[in-house]
């Protein structure tokens, strides 16, 4: 188990990584309306569930697909999306590779993540 695994109950909690999410919610609302969106480090799912415009953000897509590594963070999210009984939305577990098989999308959006990647150079699945 690992940091995030084991911080991922109280993870929504966390008032400043909700506002960044809020924020981040709100700025791309408009521009991915009708597009296909990857989430990159989609930890427990605080965009794609922010609010905007009296909805969750993920409504806004045509379809919202989080990836992360963290096993815990990605069981938070799913309770989210059975809660919320889309089809709309997804996550998967995965650690993205070359290899990884994840279809083409519209936009790819992430925060707070890039900073836990060691050398981005050479993260060339990115």
């Amino acid at each position: 188990m690992d940091r995030f695994d084991k911080e991922a109950a109280d993870w929504d909690n966390n008032q400043d990584i909700r506002d960044i999410n809020i924020a981040s919610a709100r700025a791309i609302a408009d521009i991915i309306r009708g597009q296909t969106v990857l989430e990159l480090g989609s930890g427990t799912g605080l965009m794609p569930f922010s609010e905007v415009d009296g909805d969750h953000l993920f409504k806004h897509a045509c379809s919202w697909l989080g990836v992360d590594t963290s096993k815990g963070m990605c069981d938070v999210m799913q309770s989210k999306i059975d809660q919320a009984g889309s089809n709309q939305i997804a996550v998967r577990n995965i650690l993205l590779t070359e290899s990884s098989q994840i279809e083409k999308h519209d936009w790819c959006v992430s925060t707070v993540t890039f900073h836990h990647i060691a050398d981005m150079a050479s993260s060339r699945a990115l």
